[in-house]
């Protein structure tokens, strides 16, 4: 996935959570911008979080590279 499309998710304002889905099938849902960031063209950082009542915290960091993420999609399933 091109790094300007992962990009145009996290900036957007009003922010809007998403979800990436890898060529895994697996999911991982950003709820919050500063959870994600790109790292130069092909990285991808996400941090999950704890589940906190206060939302603060990071649990791990995931690294994931853009040539594996199939599609992004906003949480409500509306694909962008």
């Amino acid at each position: 996935m091109a790094a300007t499309k992962v990009q145009k998710f996290i900036s957007k304002r009003p922010f809007r959570p998403f979800r990436l889905v890898l060529d895994s099938g697996e999911q991982i849902s950003v709820h919050k911008p500063q959870k994600a960031l790109l790292s130069g063209p092909s990285i991808a950082v996400v941090g999950i979080s704890r589940a906190r009542a206060n939302g603060i915290g990071v649990e791990k960091l995931r690294i994931v590279r853009l040539e594996r993420i199939e599609r992004i999609e906003a949480i409500d399933g509306n694909q962008n």
